[in-house]
C-alpha cells in the first residue's frame, strides 16, 4: 500500500506542475506546497468512494500487489469446541456432548475501503450477530498471502442460560491466493468467569 500512496503523491505533484506550470522559483515552490493538499484529495476520493474498485477491476494484478477487494458476502462456516469443553465442564453434567450443534453457519459481510475494513456475521438461524470493533488487514512476510486479524463483539438476544448476551472475541484468518475463500481460527472470552469461553475454526467462502 505504501508504493500506491507514493504513485498518488507522483501523480499530484505532476497534477499541480501541469496546472500551474511553473516558470519561477515562487511558482516551483507553490507547485510543492500544494501538493499534500492535491494528493490528499486525491486519495479521499478514490479510497473513499467506489472509484477505487473500478481502478482494481481495470487492473487485477492490484489485488496481490496491494490487497485484495474482500467486498461483498461469504457464506461461512464456524466449527467451536463448545461439544469437547462440554464434556469436562458440570454444567453440561446432564447433556450428552454428542449431541451439542458444534457448528453455526452464517455470512459475514464486508465493507470496505482504503480507510476502512467493516465485518458483520449473522448467524443462519438468527440466534447471534458479530460486528468487528478492530481489523488490521496484512500480508505475512513468511507466507506472502494476506491475512486479517481482528476483535469483534458478539450480540445474542436471548442467550441459553450457559451463554451470555454479549461477548468479545478475536480472530485470524488467511486469505487464499484465489481470494474467494478464507480460513482460520478464533476465541472468546463468552462467559470466561464459569470457564465456558470458545474457541474453533472459520472458514468462509465469497458468495
Amino acid at each position: 500500500m505504501n508504493w500506491v500512496l507514493f504513485i498518488l503523491f507522483v501523480v499530484s505533484l505532476a497534477f499541480n506542475a501541469v496546472l500551474i506550470w511553473p516558470e519561477t522559483v515562487s511558482e516551483l515552490m507553490r507547485v510543492i506546497y500544494t501538493t499534500p493538499a492535491t494528493f490528499g484529495l486525491i486519495s479521499l476520493v478514490l479510497g473513499a468512494t467506489p472509484l477505487w474498485r473500478k481502478l482494481w477491476g481495470f487492473f487485477p494484478q492490484l489485488n496481490s500487489w496491494v490487497f485484495p477487494d474482500l467486498n461483498g458476502r461469504w457464506q461461512t462456516e464456524i466449527h467451536s469446541n463448545i461439544a469437547v469443553m462440554a464434556a469436562h465442564h458440570l454444567d453440561f453434567a446432564s447433556t450428552d456432548p454428542q449431541t451439542i450443534n458444534t457448528l453455526v453457519p452464517g455470512q459475514f459481510e464486508i465493507v470496505q475501503n482504503w480507510f476502512r475494513l467493516f465485518i458483520r456475521f449473522d448467524a443462519d438461524d438468527k440466534y447471534s450477530t458479530s460486528n468487528t470493533l478492530v481489523v488490521e488487514p496484512r500480508k505475512d512476510r513468511e507466507s506472502g498471502r494476506f491475512t486479517l486479524t481482528y476483535v469483534y463483539k458478539n450480540e445474542t438476544s436471548a442467550p441459553q442460560p450457559t451463554d451470555e448476551q454479549f461477548h468479545f472475541g478475536a480472530a485470524h484468518v488467511e486469505i487464499d491466493p484465489n481470494f474467494k475463500s478464507m480460513r482460520g481460527c478464533y476465541w472468546t472470552n463468552r462467559n470466561a468467569p464459569r470457564g465456558l469461553n470458545t474457541a474453533g475454526s472459520i472458514e468462509a467462502k465469497r458468495v
